[in-house]
């Protein structure tokens, strides 16, 4: 299966080299099918030269990948985990170009230690996770984009029911890709 891969950054080389070396030998032992990395994926190509490689594989953006998906010379997507912010920033991209959610897929942390590509929408997987720690705005936070309604008695969570919630979480979720603890309890 042909396949290219989100963005061109460190985790997306990474990425691309164990399918290349390690994941596909795997794969063939198992009498499962390869993927051949036939690109990279980039929002705009601005600044990158017409016809890049990297590790001689070419660098495409979307509207590439979108004609090269339509004929079907590119079958799929993968998702590097790490790279939060670009499968948050792509996926919208991708429905609106109607590539099939199926053909989407996400590798579970390199740091791991087990190297696995599954399908982006059956994975374990929580890319973002924000909890609120105060609900009550002094409006003193720089550069705040919370903006809490105003209260007279500040409210806070209480810890056990969180600590409940997360374990609640954990029987569906095996990853979260960025948790941000909101709020301020100083004045």
């Amino acid at each position: 299966m042909n396949v290219a891969i989100w963005n061109i950054n460190q985790p997306s080389q990474v990425v691309s080299n164990i399918i290349e070396r390690f994941y596909n030998s795997f794969m063939k032992q198992n009498g499962r099918e390869e993927f051949n990395v036939a690109a990279h994926i980039v929002m705009h190509r601005g600044g990158v030269e017409p016809l890049s490689l990297i590790n001689d594989t070419a660098i495409i953006d979307l509207a590439q990948f979108k004609a090269l998906y339509d004929k079907k010379v590119i079958n799929g997507l993968i998702l590097p985990r790490e790279d939060f912010s670009g499968s948050t920033t792509v996926l919208p991209h991708l429905m609106r170009l109607n590539i099939n959610l199926k053909d989407i897929y996400i590798t579970r942390r390199l740091t791991s230690g087990e190297f696995a590509i599954e399908p982006y929408f059956s994975a374990k997987y929580l890319p973002y996770l924000e909890f609120h720690i105060a609900d009550q705005c002094n409006l003193n936070c720089k550069a705040c984009e919370h903006y809490s309604g105003l209260v007279k008695e500040p409210k806070f969570p209480d810890f056990d029911k969180f600590s409940k919630d997360m374990e609640q979480l954990h029987k569906f979720i095996d990853d979260i890709g960025v948790i941000r603890i909101m709020g301020a309890s100083n004045s």
